[in-house]
């Protein structure tokens, strides 16, 4: 008896969705001056390997605006791409790709043609399909944001 399914056939009961991310940063700065933040223990903790894994960082654009990302590398050889969102976007836009995780890449952020006052709120790194244990082996930088208070 095989409740309509070919034997062989068997669903994984024990799939465990695990992904962590560090986001560290300064806690104060003082306006104009560059700020850093640096994502660590970027894994995919899973017991599955995942089919599309993404991870995203919206910015504080209150306080700050974009200038680059250092990519850091990982511990697996993929191609990825680089997304970004505007305060006129809502759908994400294609930064760069073809990236090969093995590499570190300045990403620049001013090379991007935006109108005068548009300006990046949330970036994201899209990697496809990782294995389990999938992560960052140099850690990610989003550095040098310039960082203006607005009153």
């Amino acid at each position: 008896f095989t409740n309509g399914f070919e034997e062989g056939i068997r669903l994984k009961d024990n799939v465990d969705i695990d992904v962590e991310i560090e986001k560290k940063g300064f806690i104060e700065t003082q306006s104009k001056d560059n700020i850093f933040y640096n994502f660590s223990n970027i894994k995919n903790n899973s017991n599955v390997p995942l089919d599309n894994f993404t991870w995203r960082d919206t910015l504080p654009t209150e306080a700050v605006r974009i200038d680059k990302i250092y990519t850091g590398t990982w511990n697996e050889d993929l191609e990825y791409a680089v997304y970004y969102k505007t305060n006129k976007s809502d759908k994400y836009i294609l930064f760069k790709d073809k990236l090969n995780t093995q590499k570190i890449y300045e990403l620049n952020f001013n090379e991007l043609k935006l109108a005068e006052d548009e300006y990046v709120t949330e970036t994201c790194f899209d990697f496809g399909k990782v294995e389990k244990g999938f992560r960052e082996s140099i850690l990610v930088s989003i550095s040098n944001f310039l960082s203006y208070l607005f009153y």
